[in-house]
């Protein structure tokens, strides 16, 4: 019996009426779907990944949040069957004409996920597949003609998103259609093709035995649709109507502005800012000046005993140089207000000022705290706090920040923090809880979100922050043209990826084509950088090669303050390398006499590196 049928690119074919069956079925499907109000609409794998995380936080306590968070199977024994089996059949689905062998090549480092893998229906095959440096293993079912439902690609988030090969089982040829969601697409399984339409791997080497699989394309940005682990967090520190989380920055001229910002819970909608200067500060807090500050609600769903928060932000202008002014924090009716805590304006001109520089804090911020009130104590006049990226772990849970940010208390609300985005703050893509927790100059790039890369100048230095996670050039020329521009005795760069790496099997190079030559040619003389989780000084360095003069090259430095440590490999251009040990460095600079003193040193207070750089004041010419 013959019968025909419309397919979805508007061609009649006809087929024998038992492969028709399932298509008739798919149709049906497809229609009762669309007939909205006559048949409600199957749950998809959003609305599933909603609904899962809306029961677990109104069932959850502390105990189930940190099951949750720690493994994918705990998050997959808290599915029910029926969350279960939308997340294993309805992430990626298309249609085929007949029966054929189905292949998924799974990022290898998923470990034991996707669960739906191991239902004991598909196969594991013996070969390895690799795109780039990620390797893939294979997985095989066998699908009669119509819907081939596949399922997310993990629990946890991140690695690479699976890609699929459909090998034909008879001689009539292949149809793929219907693909979902949106945006895949299908094309020959042949070096060159692209695994996935949102990246630019290509495949290569494949072998004749895949020949005849046609590739079935994804998009690498669908990995974490059904994200659980981490998803929902438990923070220590959830906020108070009094205000915490104290932290100074820049927004603009050192000299004659103050940015501060703090916390409260919800229940403070309004908080008062009261500032004088320090010799005026046995005055009555009545007698201060006083600012409202700007506040805006701060956003994280999946911290599930403390959701939204609200921040709160004043910036300061028209300070004096050189002052140290005294200020508090008030909230509620009758106002309560905060303990004093004190503040210093930069230096009007050049003057001797050291700061404190540090690597990735990231993990064990206990202990990070620990160091980092270690170089207050041993270092009370340190200016303010250069941390080069990574400062914390999961830069867009914010359970983590509130840690950091305890384990910072009586530091970060005297002396100004300097932070630069490192790839940790770029969770998910975005750094969004970096952006909105840090008030900082918007002097960057056009081409860059304001605040993530910035510069400013303080005594006689230029300091410019960069951020290694953007394609370098968009902050070339922009870079090129601060050094250019200044006048400044001192320059210092921050950024994140290590142009000179020090962990092996890592190697920046386009950061280091792109940018080392302008720090070359603009006499930049430190280049403060994290990521490598070891410490590392190089030479001075000039066109790559050590210049025996630290006055006429620029050092690159690496170093780590958190515990997560990496193995190193001495390279060439290396001075001094250990491993092991988290550190925190005092730079000070003293221009009447034209010289920088570097100085490293361990939790236990032992100085671990030192090098100094002269640049002695030019004798003034004599007079005739």
């Amino acid at each position: 019996m013959m019968i025909a049928r419309w397919q979805s690119n508007g061609i009649l074919r006809t087929t024998m009426f038992t492969r028709d069956i399932f298509s008739l079925v798919f149709v049906c499907l497809l229609l009762s779907v669309s007939m909205r109000g006559q048949v409600s609409s199957p749950p998809t794998v959003q609305d599933t990944v909603t609904a899962v995380l809306e029961r677990l936080r109104s069932e959850s306590n502390k105990t189930t949040i940190d099951g949750l968070t720690l493994t994918p199977t705990r998050a997959e024994a808290l599915l029910r069957a029926e969350e279960k089996a939308v997340l294993a059949s309805r992430h990626i689905q298309f249609w085929i004409n007949q029966p054929a062998l189905v292949t998924v090549f799974r990022d290898k480092s998923l470990g034991t996920e996707p669960f739906w893998l191991r239902d004991g229906l598909w196969r594991q095959r013996a070969t390895r597949f690799k795109v780039g440096d990620v390797e893939f293993d294979l997985w095989e079912k066998q699908f009669g003609p119509g819907v081939v439902g596949l399922g997310v690609n993990s629990l946890k988030g991140g690695g690479r998103h699976y890609f699929v090969t459909v090998l034909p089982m008879e001689r009539t040829p292949l149809v793929i259609s219907g693909l979902s969601p949106t945006g895949l697409a299908t094309t020959n399984f042949v070096d060159g093709a692209l695994p996935w339409l949102d990246r630019t791997d290509q495949l290569k080497g494949v072998t004749a035995e895949f020949a005849r699989r046609t590739l079935v394309q994804t998009l690498n940005s669908l990995r974490d649709d059904a994200k659980l682990v981490y998803r929902l967090r438990w923070t220590k520190y959830p906020a108070d109507p009094r205000p915490d989380q104290v932290v100074l920055t820049w927004s603009g001229d050192p000299r004659t502005t103050q940015a501060v910002q703090w916390r409260t819970s919800r229940r403070t909608v309004q908080s008062t800012f009261a500032v004088i200067e320090k010799s005026l500060a046995n005055r009555p807090v009545t007698a201060w000046a006083k600012r409202i500050a700007v506040t805006t609600p701060l956003t994280s769903p999946g911290t599930v005993n403390d959701p939204v928060v609200n921040r709160h932000t004043v910036e300061l202008v028209g300070l004096r140089p050189g002052t140290t002014y005294v200020y508090r924090i008030g909230v509620g009716q009758p106002m309560e207000w905060s303990g004093p805590r004190e503040f210093t304006t930069a230096p009007a001109g050049p003057a001797k000022f050291s700061f404190i520089y540090m690597g990735d804090a990231q993990t064990g911020l206990d202990k990070w705290g620990k160091l980092l009130r270690s170089a207050y104590k041993s270092g009370p006049y340190a200016a303010f706090y250069v941390i080069a990226g990574d400062i914390v772990n999961r830069g867009n849970e914010r359970d983590d920040w509130d840690d950091l940010f305890e384990n910072a208390k009586g530091v970060f609300d005297r002396r100004p923090l300097v932070p630069v985005i490192g790839n940790h703050e770029c969770q998910g893509g975005e750094p969004r809880l970096y952006l909105e927790q840090f008030a900082l100059p918007r002097n960057g790039p056009s081409v860059v979100q304001p605040e993530r890369a910035y510069f400013f100048e303080y005594g006689n230095a230029l300091f410019v922050i960069l951020d290694s996670n953007l394609p370098p050039a968009t902050q070339t020329a922009w870079l090129e043209d601060v050094l250019r521009r200044s006048s400044a005795k001192w320059k210092f760069v921050a950024f994140h990826h290590p142009v000179f790496s020090s962990a092996p099997n890592r190697d920046n190079k386009t950061l280091r084509e792109l940018w080392t030559p302008i720090f070359d040619r603009h006499g930049v003389d430190l280049v403060l950088q994290g990521h490598d989780h070891a410490y590392l000084r190089t030479h001075p360095l000039r066109a790559g090669k050590p210049t025996g003069n630290p006055a006429t090259g620029t050092t690159y430095i690496v170093s780590v303050s958190g515990t997560k440590m990496y193995r190193q490999v001495k390279r060439p251009e290396t001075a001094v390398g250990f491993t092991d040990v988290s550190t925190w460095q005092v730079i000070e600079v003293d221009s009447a006499v034209g010289r920088l003193s570097y100085s490293a040193y361990d939790l236990r207070g032992i100085q671990r590196d030192r090098f100094s750089i002269e640049k002695p004041q030019r004798e003034a010419a004599p007079t005739k």
